[in-house]
């Protein structure tokens, strides 16, 4: 299971990575291919936010392609669109084989059944999530987790015990209630940040 916060074209296809020599001339090779989050959840799963996806030109489409055909092409989103590359590499295609899961609001999964044909086809399944959860030590360890993780993904630094705490008591205000913890993660996000 990976999980893609940033949803940019490079998160999700990967890079090819240029260095500049003494001539001020720019060169590649195939060690300086890094890849994306596509790759990294070949033969599992991807969990992307909806709203970033759609945020970041490419970022759709390239999913969507992966999605239709199985195989992903790590590229700059320049060749992408078909307007030539400055990367002399071409890596050949690599075959995928993943379950996508995007995460978003009602909202964007109304708008995007709507305007894109396509999109039932991959994300026949809506699932809505409850707001809130029951503020319980379970809830409130899974919540710390998540934190963790997202700082983590966001190269922040360890949050300690005490920093947690306050993170969970942030998502009792949220969710208005002496008795539940907030799920809007959007929400605690900049909190964490």
């Amino acid at each position: 299971i990976v999980v893609d916060y940033d949803g940019t074209f490079q998160s999700l296809v990967g890079r090819i990575e240029r260095v500049a020599n003494n001539a001020g001339m720019a060169y590649t090779d195939h060690t300086m291919i890094g890849p994306g989050s596509i790759v990294e959840a070949n033969g599992g799963y991807l969990i992307v936010d909806a709203m970033n996806v759609l945020r970041h030109t490419g970022s759709y489409d390239v999913l969507k392609r992966v999605m239709n055909n199985g195989m992903l092409k790590i590229e700059d989103p320049m060749s992408f669109y078909g307007m030539g590359s400055t990367v002399p590499l071409q890596p050949a295609p690599i075959p995928i084989k993943m379950k996508v899961i995007m995460i978003g609001s009602l909202y964007v999964w109304h708008m995007l059944a709507h305007y894109d044909p396509e999109f039932l086809q991959h994300f026949e399944l809506k699932a809505e999530v409850t707001s809130t959860v029951d503020w319980n030590t379970q809830e409130a360890a899974t919540l710390a987790q998540w934190t963790q993780a997202y700082a983590k993904s966001k190269s922040l630094l360890p949050l300690e015990n005490g920093a947690l705490q306050r993170i969970v008591e942030h998502a009792g205000r949220l969710a208005d209630s002496q008795d539940k913890l907030s799920t809007d993660y959007a929400s605690i996000e900049p909190i964490v940040q």
